[in-house]
């Protein structure tokens, strides 16, 4: 068999250097299904590199934990909160007949409000106890106490006949 026989078919063989291209990867928010198409194997292969190498596996975790943290931070909170940021735009200074005489660049702060439904999730993600949607209701298994007789009953009509 020669170097060449060897080598046809897919490449499916697991690597070291995918260590750091996992990581990398997933702290850009790639998913499970990326991570198979970037490898170019199936989502099963990298199932069974997840189990047999937990570096591997440890990469794509702290990958998704960081990307995930930047998003609650950078994202969520910026978006909760509200937020300023410049931009950056550029006009054109024609003449009458349309000619382009110079080009400006003009900074401008923009506002972003604050998102109440951003509120509300970032409050029920982190404080659940406080901020969740249904309440507990507690139910007891003893029957209703009986209607005790303060004299407000209505008199039994039988009496008076």
């Amino acid at each position: 068999m020669t170097e060449d026989t060897k080598k046809r078919g897919r490449p499916r063989g697991y690597k070291p250097e995918y260590v750091q291209l996992a990581h990398n990867y997933t702290l850009l928010g790639a998913t499970q299904e990326q991570l198979s198409e970037f490898f170019n194997v199936s989502a099963s292969t990298v199932d069974a590199w997840i189990k047999r190498h937990p570096e591997f596996a440890d990469a794509i975790k702290r990958g998704r934990i960081l990307a995930d943290a930047e998003v609650a931070a950078d994202g969520l909170f910026r978006r909760a909160t509200g937020y300023r940021y410049s931009e950056v735009t550029t006009r054109e200074i024609k003449n009458e007949a349309g000619e382009v005489l110079s080009i400006e660049s003009v900074t401008v702060t923009r506002e972003i409000p604050p998102d109440t439904d951003a509120c509300i999730f970032w409050l029920k993600n982190r404080q659940p106890n406080k901020w969740r949607d249904r309440t507990e209701v507690v139910h007891y298994d003893q029957p209703k106490p009986e209607a005790q007789d303060d004299g407000t009953a209505e008199p039994n009509q039988d009496a008076d006949a």
